[in-house]
């Protein structure tokens, strides 16, 4: 069982969060719904755990379709969220996939389907690491 019992407030000032990002977050079946309801609604360590993994992985350059996909957890059926297919500008194989763009260096970017990100995502963060690495070692030498 989690120690940690905290209000709304004490999340967001734990995470950094806002408490509608919070509330967007279990809205969208990314974070678990808070035990009770209303104003007697609290958070628990497994939520800030939960929240920091997002946040980590939003760093990392996952947006949050594919963190859904990484974290196991399905769309909620009723999704305020665009329909598949019209995430406009974003590259795609078929009209319901959806990607992730990871900005590599100045003018280099990876872009990775949220199926893939999904069965993936470890090996695509040490890609993505080797490829910058490659590309820092080959930009300090004049050529």
């Amino acid at each position: 069982m989690d120690k940690g019992r905290y209000l709304i407030e004490e999340l967001c000032a734990l995470t950094g969060l806002t408490r509608r990002t919070v509330r967007y977050y279990v809205q969208e079946g990314l974070v678990d719904a808070p035990a009770g309801r209303g104003r007697g609604g609290y958070y628990s360590d497994r939520h800030v755990a939960q929240l920091a993994r997002i946040r980590g992985l939003q760093e990392q350059g996952y947006r949050l379709d594919a963190i859904r996909g990484l974290l196991g957890r399905s769309a909620p059926a009723e999704s305020p969220t665009a329909a598949p297919g019209t995430n406009a500008g974003a590259p795609r194989s078929s009209p319901a996939s959806s990607w992730t763009r990871h900005a590599v260096a100045p003018g280099v970017e990876l872009n990775v389907s949220a199926e893939a990100g999904a069965k993936l995502g470890p090996a695509v963060t040490a890609a993505l690491e080797a490829v910058r690495s490659i590309i820092e070692r080959e930009g300090g030498r004049d050529g």
